[in-house]
């Protein structure tokens, strides 16, 4: 979890998100108290092409490279997020493996939810469904 001086700063690029900006004040807060904080460090890889997890992750620092085989086709910084379609429940358990592989490229803290959470932002935020609807090939980059 942040600690307060962390919470402080990530509640500040939470507001700042774009896929945030148009929820209350006390939904970033939920959000932030719900999910989990992750320092990561410059080449270490956040998620794998076709893994199973089903965390999402919003960028507060760093910057992070997205690749589907070996081929860089964004970055991403704070504010941005990821891991959307794997978080989602499709309805029966299912849901879909990671589409691309995600390494930082610049030390930084990412925001982790889980499942449910992403889940319970989704159902209770008709303005985050929305933007989570735009194409998906927006999201990674094509």
């Amino acid at each position: 979890m942040l600690g307060n001086e962390s919470r402080e700063r990530g509640t500040d690029v939470l507001h700042a998100t774009p896929l945030l900006a148009s929820v209350p004040h006390s939904v970033i807060e939920a959000i932030r108290d719900r999910g989990t904080c992750l320092d990561v460090a410059a080449d270490e890889e956040v998620i794998r092409r076709r893994d199973v997890d089903r965390y999402f992750y919003i960028a507060l620092s760093g910057r992070y490279d997205v690749f589907i085989d070996n081929r860089r086709i964004r970055t991403l910084g704070p504010g941005d997020h990821f891991g959307e379609l794997a978080a989602r429940d499709w309805g029966g358990g299912y849901g879909y493996t990671r589409l691309a592989t995600v390494r930082c490229a610049q030390e930084g803290r990412l925001l982790r939810l889980s499942s449910e959470d992403f889940q319970w932002l989704v159902d209770t935020q008709p303005a985050v469904r929305a933007e989570l609807a735009k194409p998906a090939a927006h999201s990674i980059g094509h």
